[in-house]
């Protein structure tokens, strides 16, 4: 299911024609008609059956790989790659997002 979505500014990317969509994939957790989404991102190549994203325990409120990009030596809980995301939605954890995301500005 593709779902049209809002666009959220963030503070990291001003300016950035590349990731200017990044913080959009924040309303995976106000998709709350759905127990676990599974975002892939457009540039992203499914190469396994991914059904095992969708059954994660409720205790995986987020799921994401490293994004070996970045220096993970530094904190790697801190940094993941948003490409692939599997995520339980939550309104209230929703909300707090986009609280904590307004206070950055």
């Amino acid at each position: 299911v593709v779902r049209p979505v809002a666009l959220i500014a963030g503070p990291t990317f001003d300016g950035s024609e590349r990731f200017r969509h990044t913080y959009a994939k924040l309303h995976v957790f106000n998709q709350t008609a759905y127990a676990r989404i599974v975002f892939v991102d457009a540039d992203a190549f499914v190469l396994r059956d991914v059904a095992a994203l969708f059954l994660l325990g409720d205790a995986w409120w987020l799921a994401a790989a490293p994004d070996h990009g970045m220096k993970l030596q530094r904190d790697p809980a801190r940094r993941f790659n948003t490409g692939v995301v599997s995520a339980r939605p939550d309104a209230t954890r929703f909300a707090t997002l986009m609280r904590r995301l307004a206070a950055h500005d």
